[in-house]
């Protein structure tokens, strides 16, 4: 039997398990590595338990062994207390008498996984396995049950003939509805998902439900909770209104209306209740709220009900029962957010456009910051927030449902289902935090420009936390133009800055990292600067956005900086007066009658500037890419200083007013034109500089500003000057060089460096290295599918080591944000590194043009490039790679085509009742010997059963 992650008593009763065997053989914590390498062996890919016997390490290390570098393994005063193996696509049988040896444990989990064992965890130590009933008694039990029915069949047709004789009107005579239920639909596909067995589940509540209410006193009237009334007894079986501003009705009213399901999702179903007269409401089932008592849900209810928000859907009502709980809110006719944006368009439909767009994101957030406001002690003030839960009123003003939920939801079904917990901090360290419901929002963003659908959510259990990492990635990599947009928004090229702002927003909301994740107040006034309208406006109005593709994250090397710069809106008529083409830097000095420039030290006059080399430097003291950038330019300037070379710049302020430009200016080394707004309007017409910082290089081989002199900088450092266009040039011819066929020493050596580092901390010679296979390794730790990779490319390593002798070599070369993170990347691999502080990292990614990770770059030998992509070689063909030529990709497919052409087509196993059909799979697990394939395999498509081809020979399938 398959443990499913949405078992979550599976790990209470495997803990009761280990409690118990642990307490009939107690066994020193010596042994807590042996049986820890015992259940290792039981599992079959294993690999990813990463440090598990690999270094010799004990499981618990530290003065008072309460650390540990095996994966997952928890120590206290240096005995294994708890395991967290969580997430990790183990699979295999557990072995539990392995574990039962070690005395200490008193914690496991091992959710979301894909193991087997015995299905009803129970036998020796614990109780018995229960066993069918003898025959007598279940004879009894069947004739108690046909009793029971026939009198309760005789109850319901006497109850129907007296309802019916009270009925009056048309109304009533309308058959029963479908299904009560939960949540909008989350775009089409979810529709689909749904099955008739559901369905009919649910049209049995509902009819249950509606004999109730009709057995009731027709008469019973709804109630509207008071601030201080607790339910009575009497109470439970009525509809309570938590809102005095919305026409009552009564649960009878609700249960008879007609019907129309709108969807079924993780917690349950909804459907659409049509009342007297043109009144629709929607009715929501949820199915894990049966382990909050009475009162607190009643109290949370009223809280709910409180709320008034713009871009809240209300509250109106609510049903309680133990098992049963319904919500009550108006109908919303346009529908959600998510089928606008993914169900296939009618005629007649409205387009969401960029103003549309933007006025939802601007609603769901101020939504969603109101919620923080009124909840300060939720963690998730929201929990759910996702496209389907944002419904859109008849002006495509965005309604937030399903809020503030998570206090009065199953908890074990929360973790499961709820878009909180698919967050990074609770998927690896199992816990939320404030910033969760701004990690969803980050999402909603990038779904709102892309149109793209982040299917996961449909979907839980192995792989779908990776899946959205790599969606969230795939936006943030993609070359940042006009298609990275949907294209339904229908934006003109004026507007692509503003809606790249707003990208950068959301990629912002949603960093893996918690720590760099926004605040969600700064996400408020972020999107409220953000301007649907065409560039243009006040001389004081600025757009933060990633300008170009060239400018943008996708450009690596900038990306670990997380540069960027804003946009200035605004036209050249904004000036007072007219600038000359001819016009140079002295003469508009001298029209606004500057005749010194200012220092630290005082002023400086204008002959001090003749024959050097002038850059203005474009800067604002709030602006952060202009205070990111600023010590950079600092270090440039002081290194070109020392080298003797004659370069000023020159500092133009478009601070507000003189206190922040002193306090800018502060922090510069170099000179600066005094405060003044006509001066800093004239020199940016004159010089078209859109977007700050800017660092504009005045002589006759200048760089224009398109030219991007700052990521110039950013990616060669003092390397760069003179800033030239023949410099950019032979920058260029210099990194293809290298990529091509540069020395090994010149490309991983910098300066006064001459050595890569290892794990320990040890110095190795890249002289050394020369004659080797090296792949260059890019990543970082924050990447969850750099992280996966990891662990196939370390089997790969270790493999390559021993049957090459040594001739293959792995670098990292970190995309790290902090030498933290780095660190801890470094704990975990056998290879070796780029130091963390050296500039080579950055050029390595500018030399190979590295735009996504992990990726792996082969150098031969020869010290030429021999492969650029070798991470999908590594991922199909695993150390059958090596040496990573394009011949040995031949040669490898060749073989593989001459391996599938061998097998049949389909054959017919007498172990599973469908045909299986030949089939390719970069990796699977067979279900017969429960070992990992690669490659071919024989598959049912209708069952998911994988078959290694060794498999079915053993088990003499009849071939087809």
């Amino acid at each position: 039997m398959i443990l499913h992650d949405n078992k979550p008593a599976v790990v209470y009763s495997l803990l009761v398990l280990l409690l118990a065997v642990s307490f009939f053989v107690p066994i020193s914590s010596d042994g807590d590595a042996d049986a820890l390498l015992k259940f290792k062996s039981s599992l079959v890919n294993a690999t990813v338990l990463t440090g598990w016997g690999d270094s010799g390490d004990p499981p618990c290390t530290g003065k008072k062994g309460s650390n540990s570098k095996w994966k997952g393994v928890m120590c206290s005063a240096g005995v294994v207390y708890a395991l967290r193996l969580e997430n990790m696509s183990l699979a295999g049988t557990l072995d539990v008498q392995a574990l039962g040896s070690m005395r200490g444990l008193k914690s496991v989990s091992f959710m979301r996984n894909g193991l087997e064992g015995n299905k009803g965890l129970c036998g020796p130590p614990l109780l018995p396995c229960r066993h069918p009933r003898p025959p007598l008694v279940a004879v009894f039990l069947l004739a108690l049950t046909v009793l029971a029915v026939i009198v309760l069949v005789t109850v319901f047709c006497s109850v129907c003939i007296l309802s019916r004789r009270q009925r009056k009107g048309p109304d009533h005579d309308r058959g029963h509805s479908p299904s009560l239920g939960l949540g909008t639909v989350y775009g089409p596909s979810e529709q689909q998902q749904q099955n008739s067995e559901k369905s009919s589940q649910d049209s049995k509540v509902y009819r249950k439900l509606a004999n109730e209410a009709v057995q009731r006193d027709s008469t019973a009237t709804s109630s509207v909770l008071s601030e201080r009334a607790l339910p009575r007894e009497e109470d439970q079986r009525k509809l309570h209104f938590v809102r005095n501003d919305q026409e009552k009705f009564t649960l009878q009213d609700m249960l008879r209306a007609s019907a129309e399901v709108l969807g079924s999702g993780g917690f349950g179903s909804s459907y659409k209740a049509a009342l007297t007269g043109s009144r629709a409401v929607v009715v929501k089932r949820f199915r894990f709220m049966n382990n909050i008592r009475r009162e607190e849900f009643y109290d949370h209810m009223k809280k709910i009900g409180r709320l008034s928000h713009p871009n809240l859907l209300p509250l109106i009502a609510f049903y309680y029962r133990k098992d049963e709980k319904l919500l009550v809110t108006n109908y919303i006719p346009n529908g959600s957010l998510a089928n606008l944006l993914h169900a296939n368009r009618t005629p007649g439909q409205v387009v969401l456009d960029w103003p549309i767009r933007l006025k939802i994101a601007r609603g769901v957030t101020r939504g969603l910051a109101y919620l923080y406001r009124t909840f300060p002690d939720l963690n998730l003030p929201h929990g759910h927030l996702k496209s389907s839960n944002v419904l859109l009123d008849h002006d495509f003003e965005p309604l937030l449902t399903d809020y503030a939920l998570v206090p009065v939801v199953n908890k074990e079904q929360s973790h499961q289902f709820m878009v909180a917990y698919k967050s990074p901090e609770f998927t690896q360290q199992d816990r939320t935090s404030r910033k969760s419901d701004v990690w969803s929002l980050g999402i909603l963003i990038l779904e709102i420009l892309t149109g793209k659908f982040p299917a996961n959510y449909l979907r839980q259990g192995k792989g779908a936390d990776d899946e959205l990492a790599a969606w969230v990635e795939s936006v943030a990599r993609t070359e940042w133009n006009a298609d990275v947009f949907d294209k339904e928004m229908r934006a003109g090229k004026e507007q692509e800055g503003q809606m790249l702002k707003l990208l950068k927003i959301g990629l912002r909301c949603c960093d893996w990292d918690v720590e760099r994740r926004m605040e969600l107040h700064e996400a408020v006034d972020r999107i409220e600067e953000v301007d649907h309208r065409e560039a243009g406006g006040s001389q004081e109005s600025f757009r933060s956005s990633y300008v170009t593709a060239s400018d943008g994250e996708n450009r690596f090397s900038r990306a670990m900086t997380g540069e960027f710069s804003l946009v200035l809106d605004g036209s050249n008529s904004r000036l007072s007066s007219p600038v000359s083409e001819n016009d140079d830097i002295y003469s508009i000095l001298a029209a606004e009658g500057i005749e010194f420039l200012l220092s630290h030290s005082g002023e400086v006059p204008l002959e001090y500037i003749h024959g050097k080399t002038i850059c203005l430097f474009f800067s604002e003291n709030w602006c952060r890419p202009c205070k990111d950038f600023t010590p950079e330019l600092v270090k440039l300037y002081e290194s070109l200083q020392k080298r003797g070379e004659e370069i000023e710049i020159i500092f133009v302020s478009f601070d507000h007013d003189m206190t922040l430009f002193y306090q800018h200016f502060w922090s510069m080394p170099w000179l600066a034109v005094p405060f003044s707004l006509s001066l800093r309007n004239k020199l940016t017409d004159k010089y078209r500089v859109a977007r700050i910082p800017s660092l504009v290089p005045l002589y006759p081989d200048e760089i224009s500003v398109a030219d991007d002199v700052i990521g110039l900088i950013e990616d060669y450092g003092p390397e760069a000057f003179p800033f030239t266009k023949k410099r950019k040039e032979e920058l260029k011819a210099i990194d293809d060089s290298k990529r091509v066929g540069g020395h090994l020493e010149k490309l991983l050596t910098h300066e006064t460096r001459s050595y890569v580092v290892s794990r320990n901390g040890s110095k190795v010679l890249v002289s050394d290295l020369v004659g080797k296979t090296i792949g260059l390794y890019f990543g970082a730790h924050w990447c969850p599918p750099f992280r996966s990779f990891t662990s196939q490319l370390i089997d790969v390593y270790n493999e390559l080591t021993a049957s090459t002798k040594g001739s293959f070599e792995v670098v990292l070369v970190s995309t790290d944000r902090d030498s933290r993170e780095f660190n801890i990347n470094m704990t975990n691999m056998p290879w070796l590194a780029i130091p963390y502080e050296d500039r080579t990292r950055q050029d390595l990614c500018r030399i190979f043009n590295i735009k996504l990770i992990p990726a792996l770059v082969i150098i031969g030998p020869e010290e030429k490039t021999v492969c650029t992509n070798a991470r999908e070689m590594v991922s199909l063909y695993g150390s059958r790679s090596y040496p990573f030529t394009e011949s040995r990709i031949v040669e490898l497919e060749g073989c593989l085509k001459k391996e599938g052409d061998s097998f049949p087509r389909k054959v017919k196993d007498k172990k599973h009742e469908h045909e299986l059909k030949l089939d390719m799979a970069k990796g699977y697990v067979c279900d017969f010997c429960k070992k990992q394939g690669k490659f071919w395999a024989f598959s049912c498509d209708a069952c998911d059963y994988d078959l290694h081809p060794t498999c079915v020979e053993e088990q003499e399938a009849s071939l087809v």
